[in-house]
Formats: structure tokens, sequence, C-alpha cells
């Protein structure tokens, strides 16, 4: 994974703009994984994609990252100052399995973990317990019972919470839970962190001040946007000053 220049951040957030984040997630894995197919990073499973999106993450902004949140108790707002080490969970020991076996209630699953392409075609459904069977149906491969196949659609709603969760058991990157307490009124709740959302986030604040300072320079200077972006942040923050400063 190669470090984001000035410029692909810019672009980064261009192209973001009016995508979904599904496919922000996947224009930021891009952009810093060249050597990638678009079309394979779609096909890796959530928890890969965010782990690399964590690496993006500590190589633009650094190890620490600041969060926030909202007590849903007493209404409190919080500051989490957290290490990126404290998002990445341990990954399973050995090479990554490409598929996955599981038994529930008599039926024998050989299943793949969701991907971005999965989470994208569920999105917009309404019914969780619509999206959960629809997802399973997508990364399912093969469902047998008693040595019969059985098609996916048939599986009893139990079978299907039972997947869900030799999922998100063999995938927990896919899902990373805070546990938050709040200091005001000591109630305890958790919240997820999605990885696409901060990073975008993260990433759109930086795009909007390399802008500011591009304008900034651009109607001091008359120089270019490539220009400016080629100056490095040391030497923008240098002419800014005298800028302002005079």
């Amino acid at each position: 994974m190669q470090p984001l220049t000035d410029a692909q951040l810019l672009w980064i957030w261009e192209t973001g703009l009016t995508q979904a984040p599904f496919d922000r997630a996947l224009t930021m894995l891009a952009t810093a994984n060249p050597e990638q197919s678009l079309a394979d990073l779609a096909a890796w499973p959530v928890g890969r994609r965010d782990e690399g999106l964590l690496a993006l993450l500590e190589q633009t902004f650094g190890t620490t990252v600041v969060a926030y949140a909202t007590c849903p108790a007493c209404q409190e707002p919080l500051e989490l100052a957290l290490n990126t080490a404290d998002l990445r969970l341990t990954p399973p020991a050995g090479p990554e399995p490409e598929t996955y076996m599981a038994s529930v209630d008599g039926y024998d699953l050989h299943f793949r973990l969701p991907a971005s392409l999965d989470l994208a075609a569920v999105s917009r459904l309404t019914s969780l317990g619509t999206a959960r069977r629809l997802l399973a149906e997508r990364c399912l491969l093969d469902v047998r019972r008693d040595g019969a196949d059985v098609a996916a659609e048939t599986l009893p709603e139990s079978v299907i919470a039972a997947l869900a969760a030799h999922m998100a058991a063999c995938d927990p990157q896919a899902e990373v839970d805070l546990s938050l307490i709040c200091p005001v009124c000591g109630h305890a709740w958790s919240i997820l962190f999605e990885a696409t959302a901060f990073l975008w986030t993260e990433i759109s604040a930086l795009a909007r001040r390399l802008l500011y300072e591009i304008h900034t320079l651009a109607l001091a200077y008359g120089w270019s946007e490539s220009q400016i972006l080629a100056l490095g942040p040391t030497r923008r923050q240098a002419y800014l000053e005298w800028v302002f400063n005079g």
C-alpha cells in the first residue's frame, strides 16, 4: 500500500462526493493499491477491506485517531482518543481461507464471507431480516441436508441467523464495537467503528483544508493548483504565514 499524495487525496474527495459508502471504500483502497484491480478489491471480505482502510488511515493521519459520540442516556458529548492498534483485531494464523463450513440444525453450509458488493446489494433494503437472508443467499456456495442439495432460499430463519453469527465469528474485523461508559451518568453502551465512514470524514476535512490553501496561495501568487501542491505542506505553510502576516 502506497501513502496518498495531496493530489490523490483531492481526487478521492472529488470522486467520493457522489458515491455510496461501499464505492467510496473501494475508491480509497484502489488509489492506495494501484497494483490491485478494482474487481479484486471488491471481492475482499469486509474485514480485509476494513483492515486495508485502517492501514491507510495510519499512513495518512497517524496511529492516534479522535472520534466523537453522544451518550444516549444523558446526551453528554464524548471525545475519544483511540489508537489504531485498539481497532485492529488479531488476525487468524496462516492464510485466510476463501470458503468456510458450518453445520446448523442438520444443514451443512458451505459459504464465503460477505464482500463490498454483497453489502451494496442489500444496503437499500429496509427490513433487517430480508437483508440478512439476501446476504446469506449471496454468500452460500452449497447447502446439503442428509446428503441432498437444499435451495438456499428455503432455509429456515433460525439457520439464516446462525449462519450470520458464523460469518461474524469468521470475520471479526468486519464489525469492531467500541465499549463506552459515560463519565457523567455512568451509562454503558457500544458503538460500531465504521472504518469507511471515519476515513472518509478525515479525508474530506483534509481535502477542504488543501483547497483553502490552494485558493489562498493562488490568489496571492498566481500559482496553479499543481504548482502549489508540489510545494509540499511545510513550504505551503511558510508561504501562508507570509500571506497572512505580511
